[in-house]
């Protein structure tokens, strides 16, 4: 199991080495979104759930935030990993008083909101599907602050969707669990 586990993580790693060169080569704006007129069982099932992570996200619930990932859930946040076996190892590292003080972030000063720009599905079976998702950090006059690409992995487990892996550069100087 430790090997398939470190065999996933340095395959995320590759993707994304390749994926951030990419990223220098293309406007996103002209990237669809795939939730604006989703077609697609499987589409429809994971914009929905990329509703339920941005509304509890928003709340500053971190139970709620913690109850949309599957366990253990993985975190590639620029050249760190974090796995978190368990919902409450997740909540330890986001609990509600952090998601509550985001605008006293010394890196996104004002941020208090998130926004989807976007939601591409890439890669899926009707257990596991593959996300790009662009979103933004917003002030609270709705200014984007700052706008990121991150990789999801949205798993099936137990007749639920949930957020599986994850891999981006957010938030990486702040050690927290966004």
């Amino acid at each position: 199991m430790k090997l398939r586990s470190l065999l996933f993580i340095v395959g995320m790693c590759c993707f994304f080495g390749a994926s951030n060169l990419y990223s220098q080569y293309y406007d996103a704006t002209e990237i669809r979104d795939d939730c604006q007129d989703p077609a697609h069982h499987l589409v429809i099932e994971g914009c929905k759930l990329y509703d339920e992570i941005l509304t509890a996200f928003n709340s500053a619930d971190a139970k709620k935030y913690a109850a949309v990932n599957h366990y253990p859930h993985v975190r590639i946040a620029g050249e760190s990993v974090k796995v978190w076996h368990t919902q409450d190892e997740y909540m330890i590292d986001t609990p509600n008083e952090k998601l509550q003080n985001l605008a006293s972030s010394e890196k996104y000063t004002g941020w208090v909101k998130s926004r989807w720009e976007w939601r591409k599905l890439i890669q899926y079976t009707d257990q596991k599907m593959h996300w790009v998702v662009g979103f933004s950090r917003l002030d609270d006059q709705d200014n984007v602050i700052a706008t990121m690409e991150t990789f999801h992995v949205i798993t099936k487990e137990d007749g639920r969707w949930g957020l599986k892996a994850r891999s981006s550069y957010a938030g990486v100087s702040m050690g927290a669990a966004y």
